[in-house]
């Protein structure tokens, strides 16, 4: 991925691409009412559009808000990428790095970006050697390398990823005959357990359709979804039938929790850079620093 300068664009040369704005978890009526307000309010959209090729990666939201409201100004900024496949990756890693997600919101996030990260690297050639050639490590080590690295990121097992892939690569099957089930489990409509989605792509052909139907019978649970649940927990549920995590295990966790927050850091400044520009932002940026410094603080007192 690289950033390209590319001068203003016009409202209308805006292009949304269904299959990026699908990968996007909604918004709640809520958060949405929301946004809306605080763009009218500001008269302006603070945060740029991030475009593609003139196509939306990240801003949908926002670029709805603005159709309603042609005259609030805007910014637009350019990343490259080789293929589309670099920048699902993109959009599902940039999500799951601002959100709190519910449990199905991230296994179709990870899912997505192994999935896209495999078609974006060559992984077709390497599954199909694979599912020639299971014997042979070495042919195994494309996918495998691509989930590993996606665990590192995400502080969560390589099992897990691919498990979610499995997911994904279900729920497309779903989708074949029930076009918006994805949708709907992404906007907690329905909450399917993961082994009935997953099994929906080891089933026979002629069992899909029913067993499709039998997920829409698995209705959101009462109580509001796991939006809080961390990337940790959900790693859990998904390995439920692995051995209990050795200190090894948690140490690499920890790693990978690290990366994943300088990764935050260094994303939201860069692509917002009115953060550090603005009074008030610097000052909430300062407050978690500092307490972001107190708690690390603490743990290393408590060390020595």
């Amino acid at each position: 991925m690289t950033i390209a300068n590319t001068e203003q664009l016009l409202l209308e040369e805006l292009i949304i691409d269904p299959e990026f704005a699908s990968v996007i978890p909604p918004l709640t009526q809520q958060e949405f009412d929301q946004l809306r307000k605080n763009i009218l309010e500001d008269k302006e959209v603070f945060h740029p559009i991030i475009i593609w090729k003139h196509t939306i990666i990240d801003g949908h939201n926002r670029y709805k808000i603005l159709k309603e409201n042609p005259n609030i100004p805007f910014r637009t900024r350019e990343l490259g990428f080789a293929n589309r496949y670099e920048a699902i990756a993109w959009i599902c890693k940039n999500q799951i790095g601002r959100r709190n997600l519910s449990d199905a919101q991230l296994t179709i996030l990870i899912g997505r970006q192994f999935e896209s990260e495999k078609m974006s690297h060559g992984g077709i050639r390497e599954q199909s050697r694979e599912e020639a050639r299971p014997q042979n490590e070495a042919l195994l080590s494309g996918p495998h390398k691509t989930a590993r690295k996606i665990a590192e990121e995400h502080g969560i097992s390589r099992a897990s990823v691919e498990r979610s892939g499995e997911y994904v690569k279900a729920l497309d099957i779903a989708k074949e005959h029930d076009p918006n089930i994805e949708r709907d489990i992404m906007a907690g409509e329905i909450n399917p357990s993961k082994k009935d989605v997953i099994h929906i792509g080891k089933a026979p052909q002629e069992e899909i359709p029913d067993l499709v139907k039998q997920l829409r019978e698995q209705k959101k649970p009462p109580s509001k979804k796991n939006a809080g649940d961390s990337i940790g927990t959900i790693s859990a549920r998904m390995a439920e039938d692995k051995p209990p995590a050795t200190e090894e295990d948690m140490m690499v966790s920890l790693q990978a929790a690290v990366k994943t927050l300088i990764r935050t850091f260094e994303t939201t400044l860069q692509y917002y850079p009115d953060i550090l520009e603005n009074p008030d932002h610097r000052v909430s940026l300062q407050r978690i620093i500092n307490e972001l410094k107190k708690y690390l603080n603490k743990i290393e007192g408590e060390s020595t």
